[in-house]
């Protein structure tokens, strides 16, 4: 079968099982959906993939055909290609948005069942393509009714849902006019009902947020754990030993002489408050450790001091978005590479962020539980 070779853009990634269902556009403006050549055995297929990468790719035609999944394409061979800076401008020229409300998603031909679960059928009509962008006129509402997440669209009768398979983390609200990825799933029916209809239905793969100044505004603030103190004295010299261009690496060894050292050149104090140094000395050890301490107990210096000292990231788990942005804001005062990954930042800010932590550049990655 001929083989073709093509530049493509990332613009969506869809879970699928372990792996994952690549949505590309080429640079002649076609939709493309990538599908690894080993897909059939090889369970992380489409793993390697971001959305906003550039990749040259070596590839044919299925063997089949079936509407409206007109778009996939077989992929052998494939390089990646500097990134792009901007995806979502290179999706409004190549494949700009429906916009409107549902009457703008796949030629007015979607069904919906009486949960609000949408669909297409062949006795409706099949659209002539699977993936599109869409801009709707009403913001999302986060549904975690089910057990999978979904967006409700408002109507009248109770709304529309698209179930969430993406790799974002999901929003509460997704604001009217962002630019949606949606796609139609696999023909299915359920098992016990094997002369039912096949439907296909819709699917939410990924949003492209533009820069927004009120992000912030949809979280309410909370208190930090963040102990308080004297003001911080200048960051000590990072080892001149660490690899060019990556996060550096404190010299030393993982030992208390170290950790007080720093305690003393980072934070700013002289000594540890209560338990905090039998905490320290036993995470330097390399055990687990669980430690429950009250508000105001000094916990952010139990894992941000370690994580000074071990050569590399530390990952910490917090559903507080107020306390990550806090925490990573006076972090890197003190000279530290922190970072965080939320629903607060643009999709160009998430893609440079986990760009940095691919290169190694940075020691503390701050994320939500569902981006984790």
């Amino acid at each position: 079968m001929n083989q073709a070779t093509m530049k493509v853009v990332i613009v969506a990634k869809t879970r699928m099982g372990s792996g994952a269902c690549i949505g590309a556009i080429d640079f002649s403006g076609q939709s493309r959906r990538l599908i690894a050549a080993d897909a059939e055995f090889n369970e992380t297929a489409g793993m390697e993939y971001e959305v906003g990468d550039v990749w040259q790719v070596a590839c044919r035609p299925p063997d089949q055909v079936i509407p409206p999944h007109v778009e996939n394409i077989i992929v052998g061979d494939k390089r990646r290609q500097p990134p792009l800076d901007d995806p979502l401008a290179f999706v409004q020229q190549h494949m700009p948005p429906q916009a409107g409300g549902l009457e703008a998603l796949y030629e007015g031909l979607i069904q919906s069942t009486r949960a609000g679960a949408m669909y297409i059928a062949e006795r409706t009509g099949v659209p002539p393509y699977s993936t599109a962008f869409w801009a709707p006129d009403q913001p999302l509402r986060r549904d975690d009714d089910a057990k999978r997440i979904r967006y409700r669209y408002p109507t009248e009768d109770g709304g529309r849902t698209l179930t969430f398979v993406g790799f974002q983390e999901p929003l509460a609200v997704i604001p009217a006019g962002t630019v949606l990825r949606v796609s139609l799933a696999h023909w299915w029916r359920p098992k016990e009902k094997p002369e039912g209809e096949l439907r296909c239905y819709v699917q939410l793969s990924g949003w492209f947020i533009p820069e927004r100044a009120d992000h912030c505004s949809m979280t309410a603030p909370i208190e930090t754990t963040a102990q308080s103190g004297p003001e911080p004295r200048p960051a000590p010299a990072w080892s001149s030993t660490a690899t060019p261009g990556r996060a550096p690496v404190m010299s030393g060894t993982p030992d208390m002489d170290t950790a007080l050292a720093l305690l003393n050149t980072v934070f700013g104090y002289d000594d540890f408050w209560p338990r905090q140094a039998e905490i320290v000395e036993n995470i330097l050890g390399g055990q687990d450790t669980l430690v429950v301490m009250p508000t105001g107990g000094g916990k952010s210096l139990c894992y941000q001091l370690p994580a000074l000292i071990f050569e590399d990231l530390t990952v910490v788990v917090s559903p507080l978005i107020s306390l990550m942005q806090d925490q990573v804001s006076q972090l890197r005062e003190w000279g530290i590479p922190a970072v965080f990954l939320n629903s607060t930042l643009s999709y160009n800010q998430y893609l440079q962020t986990t760009r940095r932590i691919r290169k190694g550049q940075v020691k503390l990655l701050y994320v939500a539980p569902e981006t984790l």
